[in-house]
């Protein structure tokens, strides 16, 4: 898998070095990338400050390349991992000197819905 600077995400066959897949572009720079379990899935934790305005979150796609869920937060998510095949976790924040703050985020099930909210498992902060 690979992210690169202009938010373009790829999914590689690294064995043979060939691009199976280019996604739809997520809405800022992708941090973090994983495929789910089942391989069904590849989710990005974004966050940047371009394009304006600021926008951060989790995207998940279909490996077919297509959306298939949002959900915002409101700080860059640095990190992102498959907790089983239908609920993530994320780690979030904005690093600032000593003003840094964080928040561990957990999604419920994944149900049809495009959307879906992230409840906070833990916050802290400097």
């Amino acid at each position: 898998m690979v992210s690169t600077t202009e938010r373009e995400v790829w999914l590689w066959d690294i064995t043979h070095g060939e691009l199976l897949q280019r996604f739809d572009t997520p809405p800022s720079a992708a941090k973090s990338l994983i495929c789910s379990p089942d391989g069904k899935y590849l989710t990005a934790g974004i966050g940047s400050d371009m394009p304006t305005p600021f926008v951060s979150g989790i995207v998940v796609w279909h490996t077919s390349g297509a959306f298939y869920k949002t959900a915002s937060v409101p700080d860059w998510v640095y990190t992102v991992r498959w907790q089983d095949n239908s609920r993530l976790i994320a780690g979030a924040g904005m690093p600032s000197g000593a003003e840094a703050a964080g928040t561990v985020y957990a999604s419920p099930p994944m149900t049809r819905a495009k959307a879906f909210q992230l409840g906070v498992l833990i916050r802290w902060s400097t």
